[in-house]
């Protein structure tokens, strides 16, 4: 058994007296898991942390019930599928979520090497692969991978195993948990046994918070199912279940990006390199006393949706709004209607927002993007001239959010760049896919608003 596949007592006696967060999952969480979650969430949704998470929610609270000092016969259980787990070779995960029980995304690790296809349930799934703390990305049926080094969380890197896997995905508080153990009828001929847990915030309730029940193999005990309830804030049930397969033996050829059809490695460290000195020099400067911001790159696709890369004194919370000077109108020759977007920045609620932030600086200044759809689609005639408005206003991700604005606007003349496609390429190494899935929803959102409006 190779080494670096198994866990030794530190990390388990840290496994086992650990104590995790609350269930409900922080804005930070949220942000960070939608690089990988539904291409449709929008950045304020509450769901459950498990359909952000990549699976094996239930599982865990096996472990942090250790803590709780469980009668003889559980935690006797507890133990053996601790020692199980964490001498695994290989492992498997199916996350289904909803009443429907959609498959939501799919797990392999072997050797130290972690494979996610995710997305499943829209028409974009994505594959992830974490090997030699290198992180590759591609789309499903495409020969282009992108690759980043890859350094969290610690269940994909540094040697992590199943058992980090699966001690990661649990935000149940110690306090209210009870837990015991079932029989459960044969499963295909094997005897199994059922870990109930249970969570009550409010223990005059009978009803609990939560509710995990784990399915056992009695011969390996190894987990074979994890189904999870919990209450939605809005009334109902969140129902998410994961299935799971131990030692399997997977082909190798899964491991190696694009299944090992990969025609192209975009290195995106060394674009975004480019991308600064490339956009080292400013286009043009807008200034409003001690306010400056400069404009780094204008470009226009196909349908004439203009794109803004600008730098500014700004420094964002994804969860707040925050005080900017900023592009706030835009003007063409044409009399265009234009409506602005919502501002985003790079890495746009991705696990690399934060160090794209602080990379993609230009001395104090930090990048940010702006985007405005015309009213009407239309085809730019080569370059587009237009003139942009400055002026201090809200800054602000979250759509259909008061603007407000103060001091003076100040105006620059710029020309856009026509491209072909309808994303700037600079979107992939400065990872706006989450922003790019959902710019035609909130375009049509917002076409459909002005419309509204102005027939009334």
């Amino acid at each position: 058994m190779k080494e670096k596949n198994k866990v030794n007592e530190e990390k388990l006696s840290a496994l086992m007296n650990s104590t995790v967060s609350g269930i409900s999952a922080s804005d930070k969480l949220r942000y960070r898991a939608m690089s990988i979650g539904p291409a449709k969430a929008q950045p304020n949704s509450l769901r459950p942390k498990w359909a952000f998470g990549l699976a094996a929610a239930a599982t865990l609270a096996v472990f942090s019930l250790v803590a709780l000092y469980p009668r003889r016969s559980e935690a006797s259980a507890l133990r053996r599928m601790q020692d199980a787990i964490s001498n695994a070779q290989s492992m498997q995960v199916s996350a289904y979520v909803g009443k429907d029980q959609a498959l939501l995304q799919q797990i392999y690790y072997q050797n130290g090497e972690w494979l996610m296809h995710s997305r499943l349930e829209s028409s974009h799934p994505v594959w992830s692969l974490v090997k030699n703390d290198q992180f590759y990305k591609w789309d499903e049926g495409q020969t282009v991978a992108t690759i980043e080094p890859y350094a969290e969380p610690v269940w994909m890197a540094h040697d992590g195993t199943a058992v980090d896997f699966v001690k990661s995905q649990m935000s149940f508080d110690e306090a209210g948990l009870t837990s015991k153990l079932e029989p459960n009828p044969d499963l295909n001929g094997r005897p199994t046994y059922k870990l109930v847990i249970e969570r009550h915030s409010d223990p005059r309730t009978p009803a609990p918070d939560e509710r995990c029940e784990v399915l056992v193999d009695k011969q390996t005990d190894l987990p074979i199912t994890s189904t999870t309830t919990s209450k939605a804030p809005e009334g109902g049930d969140y129902v998410n279940k994961e299935d799971f397969a131990f030692n399997v033996t997977m082909d190798s050829h899964m491991f190696e990006p694009c299944h090992g059809q990969a025609t192209l490695l975009r290195n995106l460290p060394a674009e975004r390199t480019q991308l600064k000195a490339a956009w080292s020099t400013p286009l043009t400067t807008a200034t409003q006393g001690s306010n400056t911001a400069e404009v780094r790159d204008v470009e226009v696709n196909g349908s004439g949706t203009v794109t803004i890369a600008y730098t500014t004194s700004l420094k964002l919370d994804p969860a707040s709004s925050s005080t900017a000077f900023a592009p706030t109108e835009l003007r063409d020759e044409n009399g265009t209607t234009y409506l602005r977007l919502s501002d985003y920045t790079p890495g746009f609620v991705s696990s690399f927002a934060d160090d794209l932030a602080a990379e993609m600086t230009f001395g104090q200044h930090h990048l940010a993007f702006c985007t405005w759809a015309p009213l009407e689609p239309r085809q730019p005639q080569s370059s587009l001239n237009l003139e942009v408005e400055f002026q201090t206003r809200t800054f602000t991700t979250r759509p259909n959010v008061a603007i407000t604005t103060s001091g003076n606007p100040v105006n620059v003349t710029i020309a856009a760049k026509p491209f072909a496609g309808d994303y700037p390429d600079y979107s992939v190494p400065l990872w706006l896919r989450y922003r790019n899935d959902n710019q035609a929803g909130e375009i049509e959102a917002l076409r459909t608003a002005y419309n509204r409006s102005h027939r009334s």
